[in-house]
């Protein structure tokens, strides 16, 4: 594709779009240096371009400047009032500056735009967990998962709600070096009549672990795990009463 561009970019070299194409080709490659000078250019020749703005926003974004992309999606909202995609990307740049308020305030407005946009119910969820408003955060997780059935098996993301048929939960990762350590936090229970299992994520699952603790409110319970294609099951012996607030911690080493 990036052949491409350049050859139409030789063709026209004010051709704003051709910019922006291969920027989007850099970008996607991991070459945001290389995007950003691309979108620049798109930029300078057309100074409305709101995707071009969007898209240099979203490389700002990943290289952690979070204030240049706020101000990059401030003026690709500003050219297009109804770039719902802008909306949702400045309020994950708010989000990560702990900015809670304008993150929901802007996925508010994604919704009014857009309000089959799955993702954005699901991202405000996120921001509701964390101002403690766990109510609204479950009422907009099951709202993204009525949109897209499979929403939570699309995402394999550190820090996000897991859905279990009886409990809502919140995971932590984190690691170091060979160990792994995964905390559950329980939102809400709906039924803990019966055992669950939980299954790690891509990012946690090893082919040898080597011990596995799981921890309920610090006191070790009685657990089963298995491994299966590489990807670790952990099963509780027992039913467990849960509450809100609980938390679990899940422990892994790796042998090698």
């Amino acid at each position: 594709a990036i052949s491409d561009y350049n050859k139409a970019i030789e063709i026209n070299p004010r051709y704003a779009d051709a910019y922006n194409n291969r920027g989007n080709a850099y970008y996607n490659k991991g070459l945001h240096d290389k995007a950003i000078a691309d979108y620049n250019k798109a930029i300078e020749i057309n100074p409305r371009h709101a995707y071009a703005f969007n898209n240099r926003g979203l490389a700002y974004y990943d290289k952690g400047q979070y204030d240049q992309a706020i101000s990059d999606y401030n003026k690709a909202i500003e050219i297009n009032p109804g770039f719902a995609k802008a909306y949702i990307n400045r309020g994950l740049a708010y989000y990560n500056k702990g900015q809670y308020d304008q993150f929901i305030s802007d996925y508010n407005k994604a919704i009014e735009i857009n309000p089959r946009e799955a993702l954005a119910y699901y991202n405000r969820g996120i921001a509701y967990y964390h101002k403690g408003q766990y109510d609204q955060a479950i009422s907009d997780y099951n709202k993204a998962i009525e949109l897209s059935p499979n929403l939570p098996d699309e995402f394999d993301r550190l820090n996000a709600p897991v859905f279990l048929p009886n409990v809502w939960m919140w995971l932590e990762y984190s690691q170091r070096n060979s160990a792994v350590s995964i905390s559950f936090h329980i939102l809400k229970v709906f039924n803990m009549n019966t055992n669950f299992q939980l299954f790690s994520t891509r990012n946690t699952c090893y082919n040898n672990v080597k011990s596995v603790m799981l921890d309920i409110n610090q006191k070790p319970q009685p657990v089963s795990w298995e491994l299966n294609k590489g990807c670790l099951t952990i099963k509780l012996k027992k039913v467990i009463q849960l509450g809100i607030g609980d938390k679990i911690n899940i422990k892994c080493r790796r042998t090698d």
